[in-house]
């Protein structure tokens, strides 16, 4: 997206993944898509959906379609239910729900199949929303808002939160600058919240049993060996291998005990 409001469509190469090679294509550009700058833009799992988040304060769903070589978008609706700039998006084609998050501080839940409303999860964040994600396994929505994670259940009843940021246990942990919630159940003993900071630090989170809104327990941290801030997170699909990219471009991959010898202390999934 770009401040214009327009989107561009790239295509890449399995030579260009594989190799590193610039072969990057354009394959459509797709003008006025929101009055203003698009700010984010996440892509359905089957590839059949754009949703875009603009400075409109719209949430946008695109129905992308090729012809031969090329490809269109036709809108398919807007939804409206945020009062200032979207900021993040989430989609969960496995639950059926997609996750928007807004510089006024809320988080929405909308109906991926119904393209409608569901419900606002919580009150006001301490500010506006850095990232959303979704549970794949049971639809339950983490947020992040300057440095506090909240997670919410499906119906909207805020199950647990944390700052980031501070000492836990022993450990000093940095600024954060990213997280990811990973497909753990309630029932699995797990990691649950992966963070990225800076520093090249990388917290692996779990949610011990409690009453009430309970806290994240910090299990583990990794290091990337990179004085440089971690700003994305990624899990393979069985949750096995971590992957961590920081702002100089390097990627760090860590693998469960299943899977390698040279492996984080604690794995993805206990």
């Amino acid at each position: 997206g770009s401040e214009d409001g327009s989107l561009r469509l790239r295509t890449l190469t399995s030579s260009a993944l594989a190799y590193g090679a610039n072969s990057e294509k354009i394959a459509g550009v797709f003008e006025a898509l929101h009055c203003g700058s698009v700010t984010v833009c996440k892509a359905r799992g089957d590839g059949k959906e754009l949703w875009t988040g603009g400075a409109d304060a719209l949430v946008c769903v695109w129905e992308l379609r090729k012809h031969r070589q090329s490809w269109s978008v036709e809108q398919a609706c807007s939804l409206a239910s945020h009062s200032s700039r979207v900021t993040c998006l989430a989609l969960c084609q496995e639950q059926g729900v997609a996750v928007s998050g807004s510089k006024d501080r809320f988080a929405i839940l909308w109906d991926m199949d119904k393209k409608r409303y569901v419900r606002r999860l919580g009150d006001a964040h301490p500010g506006p929303l850095r990232q959303v994600s979704v549970n794949r396994s049971n639809a339950n929505v983490l947020t992040f808002a300057e440095t506090v994670v909240s997670y919410f259940h499906v119906n909207g009843e805020l199950l647990a939160r944390v700052d980031l940021v501070g000492v836990h246990g022993r450990v000093q942990l940095k600024l954060p600058e990213t997280v990811l919630v990973t497909s753990c159940d309630d029932y699995q003993d797990g990691i649950l919240l992966v963070s990225g900071h800076k520093a090249g630090q990388v917290a692996l989170w779990d949610l011990p049993e409690g009453p009430g809104v309970r806290t994240f327990s910090l299990r583990a941290t990794l290091g990337t060996g990179q004085n440089a801030s971690v700003v994305a997170l990624c899990t393979d699909a069985g949750q096995r291998r971590l992957a961590a990219g920081d702002d100089r471009g390097n990627v760090s991959l860590w693998a469960s005990y299943e899977t390698s010898n040279a492996a984080p202390k604690t794995p993805f999934y206990a």
